[in-house]
């Protein structure tokens, strides 16, 4: 095989690279015309990408206008932003209100006595705790190393040092957050250093106080010692007393739970001891509460296991700031907050107090970002309907046609838009129908307008035709059938609607104990709750010794694990257990580590009692068959009408309860167009675009076996021209010897 550099009829005086050339023209010819058509084909391809990346445009725009919170969108201002500021979520009521803001939550800071200064030794020891984390001061230490061992706990606080100079070293504790509850808290355990310190100063004060009860901080255990979950050892015995009652108390033995359990025993009048169960982070955490009769109980202690535990508060001798909860008036009505940013007093919205002082504030309809949203719209359908044109029109005057000129598929996308824009939406009950009579049309060139001030019009006088003319909604027609979603394969129901017709009401699970508990209980008892909602090893409650029905059911409806999943309550003098949830979901068990009994929950180690399973809701939709879960009642896959369709049946009584009509707006029904073509399995311009793949790959095999047949047949040529080459060359010294041989005989005769 001929390579490398070709020294074109150096014999025969021919240009034969050209000859080879011209010789596999025909074959190149072919080549180009492939790739030519492999280029148009391409063209057309990136046409339906940049038509696919309109539709997606489109969807995004109908997406937003199709959302929960699209046309509930509320405009919040205040008055005077330097009293308070105020935000709104789409939950929000349109209102008014007026504020006046009377105290700002300020979060509490104490202060030490002088000291000779900050890195000095101060010769001061013992065990102190800060917001119950307990830690040790040595002689050795200064005001900077103890403000590094408190800040090592991770108790809320920063401890910060001030050096004014000689004689003037101070320590200060500062709250993280603020708000009475949140007030620092310091003890000395064992030894005085705290108030050698200065940090403590003469008696206490309950801390929390949440009703009739002082309440402690919270901790990770109710069973390990009062020096485990205070993070100590070699804590002193201490004494507490309650309503002058003292109770010995040895932190090296004794729990949340064993202290309860002391406390309850010493019998003082009015006076109750519980361990209360929450839930922070995940994790459950325990603290002690103990509620007297009509105020938190007399209580005194030496030591500082209370004060440790949160439910007494050391007086500090020098309080640089107060711990103080915010206080504020809505229409008269006084209200606090631990912290300044407020949330739950107007709902769906979050006032931020910032001053003293007196503000109106106002939560209003925003009707301009409904009518940006739909403009929105219509300038993605303008940039669509553009591309489709400038990729599939005809210039009349350059003749000049776009590359998907009489494409199906363009067509169609193009129709298709503007009909769905223009045409009734399906079960659509009131006035409005479809977007024309709203201010939206087509101009002369084909594009869609927007009247504001008719869609403003429209808008002010009927809210809720507008959300319904863009959204899938649905309306029942009791205030039993509530609509919750649908999916793309529900279809619209007709303005009569569709029929709910219930054969099982949703029910809750309960659970009636066995035996009335007519005293109090002769000892600690637990109940365990399980169920699916109750996690792998179920939620178990402790009851202290002592306590009765009345406790009992404050305890389990005041448990933060169990304020979602079930209710307590007296019938007839016996516990009863109610799960919140409907249906299967909601069905829960109860189990006492005691059989029952008249001086205990009466619950028993199981099976006594009266238990009664929820059930999930069943019937049907429009006749069609229905998936119950609780109160939610789902169409069938399948359904030849109310696949999908979901809704909450609040009725407890079976039958037919009346109907739903659910109707389909213009932007919902652009996000099935759009999906109609864009999906990548089955979507039309997916499949073009694979037809026009597998056409582009055809083609590139073609070419490569072009590639392949010229190479060979260029290789074959040269070979021959250069075989031609050899042989003429050998011709022309055969033709040299020779003439050169009858040159020298001539001469010699």
């Amino acid at each position: 095989m001929a390579t490398g550099i070709s020294f074109s009829g150096l014999s025969s005086g021919l240009d034969t690279d050209s000859i080879v050339t011209a010789l596999v023209q025909a074959e190149s010819g072919a080549k180009t015309t492939l790739q030519a058509k492999q280029n148009k084909l391409k063209l057309r391809q990136t046409a339906y990408t940049t038509i696919g990346s309109g539709l997606s445009t489109v969807a995004r725009a109908a997406g937003n206008l199709n959302s929960a919170g699209a046309f509930a969108t509320i405009k919040a201002s205040s008055t005077d932003e330097t009293i308070s500021t105020i935000s709104a979520t789409s939950s929000a009521t349109a209102g008014a209100f007026d504020l006046t803001v009377t105290k700002l939550a300020k979060a509490n800071k104490i202060g030490s006595a002088a000291q000779i200064d900050t890195t000095t030794a101060l010769g001061k020891a013992g065990t102190a705790s800060v917001n119950g984390k307990a830690f040790k001061i040595e002689a050795a230490d200064s005001l900077v190393a103890i403000a590094k061992k408190v800040n090592a706990l991770g108790s809320g606080v920063t401890a910060s040092v001030v050096d004014g100079g000689s004689g003037r070293g101070y320590l200060t504790f500062s709250s993280g957050t603020t708000g009475t509850a949140s007030a620092v808290s310091i003890a000395d355990l064992d030894g005085t250093a705290m108030a050698d310190l200065g940090m403590k100063g003469a008696g206490t004060t309950v801390r929390q106080t949440v009703g009739t009860a002082a309440v402690g901080r919270t901790f990770s255990s109710k069973t390990d010692s009062l020096q485990t979950i205070l993070g100590t050892i070699g804590l002193s015995t201490s004494t507490v007393t309650i309503g002058g009652t003292p109770i010995s108390v040895d932190p090296a033995t004794d729990t949340l739970e064993t202290l309860a359990g002391k406390i309850n025993a010493a019998a003082i009048t009015g006076v109750t001891a519980t361990v209360q169960a929450d839930t922070s982070g995940g994790a459950t955490v325990y603290k002690l509460q103990i509620s007297g009769s009509g105020a938190p109980p007399a209580m005194s202690e030496t030591g500082g296991v209370l004060g440790s535990l949160g439910i007494l508060r050391d007086n500090p001798a020098s309080e640089l700031v107060a711990a103080q909860d915010a206080q504020y008036t809505l229409d008269g009505v006084v209200l606090t907050s631990a912290t300044n940013s407020v949330t739950g007093a107007v709902g769906g919205a979050t006032l931020t107090l910032k001053k003293e002082g007196a503000a109106s504030i106002s939560l209003v309809k925003d009707t301009s970002a409904i009518t940006a949203s739909v403009e929105n719209l219509v300038t993605a359908v303008n940039g669509l309907l553009s591309t489709i044109k400038g990729q599939s029109g005809f210039d009349a005057k350059t003749f000049q046609s776009g590359v998907l000129f009489g494409d199906s598929v363009a067509r169609s996308a193009k129709d298709s838009v503007k009909a769905l824009l223009f045409s009734d939406s399906p079960g659509v009950t009131g006035s409005i129908k479809n977007l024309a009579s709203v201010g939206i049309g087509l101009d002369e060139t084909g594009s869609v307008t927007m009247d504001d001030s008719v869609f403003q019009a429209a808008l002010a006088k009927d809210p809720d035709g507008i959300a319904a003319l863009f959204q899938a909604v649905g309306k029942g027609s009791t205030n039993d059938i509530k609509y919750v979603s649908a999916t793309n394969t529900a279809v619209a129901s007709s303005t009569s609607g569709y029929a709910v017709n219930i054969t099982q009401p949703a029910t809750k699970a309960s659970l009636v104990a066995g035996t009335a508990q007519t005293g109090p209980r002769s000892g600690p008892e637990t109940l365990t709750f399980r169920g699916s909602g109750f996690g792998t090893a179920g939620i178990a409650v402790d009851f202290e010794a002592g306590t009765d029905l009345a406790a009992t059911i404050a305890k389990i409806n005041g448990d933060g694990r169990l304020k979602d999943l079930v209710s307590a309550s007296n019938e007839g003098g016996k516990l009863r257990i109610d799960s919140k949830r409907y249906g299967v979901a909601g069905n829960f068990t109860v189990a006492s580590n005691f059989g029952s009994a008249v001086d205990n929950s009466g619950i028993g180690i199981g099976g006594e009692g009266t238990a009664v399973l929820g059930l999930d809701i069943a019937g049907t939709i429009n006749g069609e068959a229905a998936t119950g879960n609780g109160q939610f009642l789902t169409g069938k896959t399948g359904n030849a009408k109310t696949d999908g369709l979901q809704l909450q049946v609040l009725s407890t009584t079976p039958g037919l309860i009346g109907t739903i009509t659910y109707s389909r707006g213009a932007a919902s029904r652009m996000l099935d167009l759009s999906s109609t073509f864009t999906d990548t399995i089955k979507g039309s311009l997916s499949a073009a675009d694979k037809s026009l793949q597998a056409q582009i790959d055809s083609i590139d095999k073609d070419l490569t076996t072009i590639d392949a047949r010229i190479a060979s047949k260029t290789t074959e040529l040269k070979n021959r021209f250069a075989a031609m080459e050899t042989a003429l060359a050998k011709l022309k010294d055969q033709a040299s010897t020779i003439s050169s041989m009858l040159g020298t005989s001539t001469t010699s005769s």
